[in-house]
């Protein structure tokens, strides 16, 4: 694992076959089939997927090699597989099955000396060691089958053993925070990178992308798995990758592109849009080359069919097009990129080459994405990030405030003061609904309903 390079890891937890997800280690449920998930994950941008069965231990039994064997057949994209290894016959099987690298747990903690013949037989980055760990009264222990048992071993000591060992890194999971949605052990993980000089993959507690960025940013690790948020469609990977990314975290964007389906000449379309107003700006084509360039340059590359050569937007006229986010299509044959535009993008002069007229509205949407960003920045260099911390009760007391001098300008015969106290109340509003939890798509689903309501 690259440790410049940050990676998202979905995590598909295997019992009788299926997917599932639960919290603290118990109340599991059923959550969808195994391989369409990670096909899902691979399509959305996943680095690795972690494949684990959960009951193998437990159930004293073997991992189930059927749902491996088709998940690797069938999704192009490294997985790490873990749950019954517990010898190194175990472990081939799996990596012939085309498996990148195992997990070991239970069987490690039992007999410390498999993960040594583990590594001399398949390698360091082949083999992950999984430890489970628990905060019972301010000290971490580690636990086994399942997060069944503790097996009396404090956390940072056997961290810094499994590495002594060997392994190539380390998936740590808190159970205390597990399925929980409420963020990363960050101390935990801070702690445990100043002691590991291998890649430390961080585990429980997703539920934004706040947590996401926290863990990677203050938490130090590698790399972040998660699965709950991405199992109930809380968070998406593409989604979630370019925010880290526009917020200057370093990761692979590439794998977003993975699997696309060019046309016989290597081109896919690629429809541009305005990200603050909303307007479709231009349609283009890409290949494989100019996509890649785009990424590296953050200004939107095509490739010209006209002029068969490399064409980056502006580079002649100046109104170049500024990468924001790219998405691709269900059928995986065309792509959506949002970016800012400097200056008109037809050559006509047109801000669209369709003759659109700017829609305003637009923004509101855009703003509320930028407004929930902000909680990524140093409250010391944003004024909303600053709010933030302050919590819902500040902020509320803030819109009251922006309201009443919204009311006493409305008195007023000033139009500038009172639609920049408009400005404020809505400003501030939009943020008390993202602390709170919500958005402006719910006060307007509320209000649909209210409106049908009128009119039935």
């Amino acid at each position: 694992m690259d440790k410049q390079v940050k990676k998202i890891i979905p995590c598909i937890d295997i019992k009788d076959g299926k997917a599932v997800k639960g919290i603290n280690f118990a109340g599991i449920k059923e959550v969808g089939n195994v391989v369409s998930l990670a096909q899902k994950y691979a399509n959305l941008g996943a680095d690795e997927i972690v494949l684990l069965d959960i009951s193998a231990t437990t159930e004293k039994r073997k991992i189930n090699r059927e749902w491996i064997k088709e998940a690797v057949e069938k999704v192009n994209v490294p997985f790490i597989v873990g749950g019954g290894i517990s010898s190194v016959k175990d472990a081939q099987e799996l990596f012939d099955m085309g498996v990148k690298r195992i997990s070991v747990g239970s069987a490690a903690i039992r007999d410390p000396n498999l993960i040594n013949e583990l590594v001399k037989e398949f390698g360091s980055e082949a083999i992950v060691a999984a430890i489970d760990a628990k905060n019972i009264d301010k000290e971490w222990m580690v636990f086994e089958a399942a997060g069944t048992v503790n097996s009396g071993k404090e956390l940072m000591a056997w961290a810094e053993e499994v590495q002594n060992r060997g392994v190539g890194m380390v998936l740590f999971t808190s159970m205390n925070h597990d399925g929980e949605q409420k963020g990363y052990p960050l101390n935990v993980l801070a702690n445990l990178k100043s002691i590991l000089s291998i890649p430390l993959i961080a585990s429980g507690g997703a539920g934004s992308v706040q947590d996401f960025y926290y863990a990677l940013v203050h938490g130090k690790v590698d790399a972040v798995l998660a699965a709950s948020v991405f199992h109930f469609n809380l968070i998406d990977i593409d989604e979630l990758k370019f925010t880290l990314w526009r917020a200057g975290v370093d990761v692979d964007l590439t794998t977003i592109f993975r699997n696309l389906n060019y046309d016989d000449k290597g081109l896919i379309p690629a429809i541009i849009q305005d990200v603050e107003s909303g307007l479709n700006l231009m349609l283009g084509y890409m290949n494989a080359k100019s996509l890649q360039l785009t990424l590296d340059t953050k200004k939107v590359t095509f490739w010209s069919r006209s002029r068969n050569k490399l064409w980056v937007k502006g580079e002649e006229s100046g109104h170049f097009l500024n990468l924001y986010d790219i998405r691709v299509d269900c059928d995986r044959d065309a792509l959506l990129v949002k970016a800012r535009p400097v200056g008109p993008t037809c050559h006509t002069g047109s801000i669209t080459c369709w003759r659109e007229k700017l829609n305003n509205h637009h923004f509101l949407q855009y703003l509320e994405d930028v407004l929930n960003e902000r909680r990524l920045e140093s409250p010391d260099q944003s004024y909303t990030a600053y709010l933030y911390t302050k919590g819902s009760a500040k902020i509320a007391q803030k819109v009251g405030e922006e309201a009443v001098e919204l009311v006493i300008e409305a008195m007023r015969d000033r139009d500038d003061l009172f639609l920049n106290e408009a400005a404020d109340l809505l400003y501030h509003y939009i943020v008390l609904l993202l602390d709170r939890g919500y958005s402006l798509t719910d006060v307007v689903q509320v209000l649909q309903k209210r409106h049908k309501g009128v009119d039935d």
